[in-house]
């Protein structure tokens, strides 16, 4: 008597699970297409970082080498300073002995 009550029960249950399995497959292969996606950009990104790394190698190396040329520059500019300095106070001095015996110099 209820034979078409079980029936319909048993096809909507069919249904059911078929709609729900075909939900999985899609679900199952968005997040596979989003796992391939998100690894194919993270190896990208990586080989971004390391290239990136890579020049950053080689410009810290640059610079190591331009920062010993600049101090043994500037070891020479301290020395030639020091020298200019001697130089300067040794014109003071000429130049005020000569300014002290211009006051003996009778002038024209």
């Amino acid at each position: 008597m209820y034979d078409w009550a079980i029936w319909a029960a048993l096809i909507a249950g069919a249904v059911a699970l078929g709609i729900g399995i075909a939900r999985l497959v899609a679900q199952i292969s968005g997040t596979w297409r989003q796992f391939r996606r998100t690894r194919r950009h993270l190896v990208k990104e990586l080989d971004r970082l390391t290239a990136g790394l890579e020049t950053m190698t080689v410009k810290l190396a640059t610079t190591e080498t331009a920062t010993a040329r600049l101090e043994v520059t500037l070891g020479r500019l301290q020395v030639s300073l020091a020298r200019l300095q001697v130089l300067r106070n040794a014109i003071d001095e000429v130049d005020e002995a000569i300014e002290r015996r211009a006051w003996f110099v009778p002038r024209r």
